[in-house]
């Protein structure tokens, strides 16, 4: 395989003085790291919103365990009618096996609720109640602050291993 050119981006003065030009081989290269940093930006967002939702779930899953009105009449067998109903409902990704990890991801890092608010809004009373239950301390976090602390870190470095 042939080695890559090297181009050079030469930049010149203007005719009027006010500043520097681009030539065409730097506008390029300027307009296609605009979009290279546009779209790691944008796989960041989906991968930290997946993750939140697959929290969220678990928080559902975990509250509904802990208060359902007729949790009993489910027991052992909640997860695989929960996920035959959601994947009956075209809801992605809640196969019976990865309901058992959203479950699990939940209880396992029940801190990440202080990242939740500012994303989530209409979940914070299941999250609320699903993380009192838990007995959670956020060690770190303001009160009453979203995404302070060490939330939003780990939040960050595990959003890419859950989905």
């Amino acid at each position: 395989m042939p080695a890559k050119k090297k181009t050079t981006v030469t930049r010149r003065r203007s005719a009027k003085g006010s500043g520097e030009t681009l030539d065409f081989v730097a506008l390029v290269k300027a307009i296609q790291r605009v979009h290279e940093e546009s779209a790691a930006a944008v796989n960041r967002v989906v991968n930290t919103t997946v993750t939140l939702r697959n929290w969220i779930i678990g928080a559902y899953i975990v509250e509904y365990e802990m208060r359902g009105a007729d949790r009993a009449k489910y027991g052992e067998k909640l997860l695989d009618r929960l996920a035959e109903r959601l994947t009956g409902n075209h809801v992605p990704s809640c196969e019976r096996r990865r309901l058992y990890v959203y479950r699990q991801f939940f209880q396992t890092y029940p801190q990440i609720v202080e990242s939740l608010s500012p994303l989530f809004p209409g979940a914070s009373w299941i999250v609320q109640s699903a993380t009192a239950q838990l007995g959670v301390r956020v060690p770190g976090s303001v009160p009453g602050v979203p995404g302070s602390g060490m939330s939003r870190a780990l939040l960050q470095a595990i959003a890419f291993l859950i989905l």
